[in-house]
């Protein structure tokens, strides 16, 4: 177990790191902007989490410091490399509570291993992760990367089925980046409104190789993609559609993912989002989604299931744990410095209800503070009841 003053020194020398980097990368960048440029963020978050068990309510408090570096070189206008890493130090009630939590971390699922837990107690946990590291060549008709890389074929903002390389969390709203995966890509740039991108991602185990190619096009007032997929064990095709319903705007994702093995016999997985959204007079942005899972459960859950729901891992295939799930979304900018938006997510069948409330306030150029919360409810034993709240409060410096 860590000792008290060996913590809080750990942690004032990681701030005074984030610190030095804050105040040193302005005059490192302007050295030489045309050819590399050295950018980031440093934020401060507060946890609480609140639940209730046998012996009434409880109340756990962590906190996490986390520090980004964006490097991006551009040996001419066709070549450059972005190299970018998360730096986090994690210390608090629950961080005690999660066995195994820095080791948990220390995994890295992609080709390389560019993860390391760099303190690993009970009470504190010090981790840095490469997110990106990839070389890029730009040419008029085509791009190559090569290396960590994040590879979007999402087309909606909740819920992604085309995203078969690089699935994410909705809940994991401190991670505004979204994971990356080593991968080789090509595109080629057919006109000005079509494309083919070519993927793949190797893996050490056969069965977690992901290989994949998309054709991008338009057609009247949308666009369109269809996608093939070698995707682990299953074959995946998908078809995916952005465009406009009158004045609303009208998106949808469709993947069908079937086992290769026995394939005549096998049951395969449909997954598709259909999403609508209005920009309303006054200010107000509204959507309204609705995500189907063919495999996913109408069953009652449990509350445990619920706290996993929001800090579990989530599969393309299986981007929530409920058969159908209904989202809905609005956002307004209450002046020029704050804005306000809430996100209500419903699990019919489950009868599950997730709240996610967001405000906003932007202190003045490169600092933000956000307030955020995630309550989630569940039917139990035919009474809907609160299953688990946790609040955010996070403060945020860019550079």
């Amino acid at each position: 177990m860590v000792k008290p003053f060996q913590m809080k020194q750990e942690i004032k020398v990681f701030i005074a790191l984030c610190a030095f980097l804050c105040s040193g990368l302005g005059n490192l960048q302007a050295q030489d902007e045309k050819s590399w440029s050295l950018g980031g963020y440093v934020k401060y978050m507060q946890t609480d989490f609140v639940g209730k068990d046998s012996a009434g309510l409880t109340l756990l408090t962590d906190n996490l410091i986390h520090n980004r570096l964006n490097f991006n070189w551009y040996a001419n206008d066709k070549l450059s490399l972005k190299i970018e890493m998360r730096n986090r130090a994690f210390y608090g009630e629950y961080t005690k509570l999660i066995p195994g939590y820095g080791d948990i971390l220390g995994m890295d699922n992609g080709f390389f291993d560019l993860s390391w837990t760099l303190v690993n107690e009970s009470s504190f946990i010090l981790h840095s992760t490469v997110d990106r590291a990839f070389a890029s060549y730009d040419a008029d008709k085509y791009r190559l990367r090569l290396g960590r890389q994040r590879i979007n074929w999402g087309l909606n903002t909740v819920y992604t089925p085309n995203d078969v390389f690089n699935a994410f969390n909705f809940f994991d709203f401190d991670y505004e980046e979204r994971p990356g995966v080593d991968a080789v890509r090509f595109e080629y740039f057919t006109s000005g409104l079509s494309s083919i991108d070519i993927a793949v991602a190797p893996s050490d185990d056969k069965d977690n190789w992901v290989a994949a190619t998309k054709y991008g096009f338009n057609k009247g007032s949308y666009d369109l993609q269809v996608i093939a997929s070698w995707y682990k064990t299953d074959v995946m095709a998908g078809l995916g559609w952005a465009g406009n319903l009158g004045n609303a705007g009208f998106k949808g994702e469709l993947s069908y993912f079937h086992p290769r093995e026995d394939f005549k016999n096998a049951d395969g997985v449909l997954t598709g989002t259909f999403t609508t959204d209005y920009t309303f007079s006054g200010g107000w942005y509204g959507s309204l989604a609705l995500l189907y899972v063919s495999d996913g459960t109408v069953d009652k859950l449990s509350t445990g299931g619920t706290l996993n729901l929001i800090a579990g891992d989530i599969s393309v295939k299986r981007l929530m744990p409920t058969r159908y799930t209904l989202t809905a979304m609005g956002s307004k900018a209450l002046n020029p410095a704050t804005n306000l938006s809430m996100v209500a997510m419903f699990a019919p069948g489950t009868n599950m209800l997730i709240l996610f409330p967001t405000l906003t306030y932007s202190i003045k150029e490169n600092w933000d503070i956000d307030v955020v919360a995630q309550s989630s409810f569940l039917e139990l034993n035919k009474e809907f009841k609160h299953s688990g709240s946790a609040a955010f409060f996070r403060i945020k410096r860019s550079f």
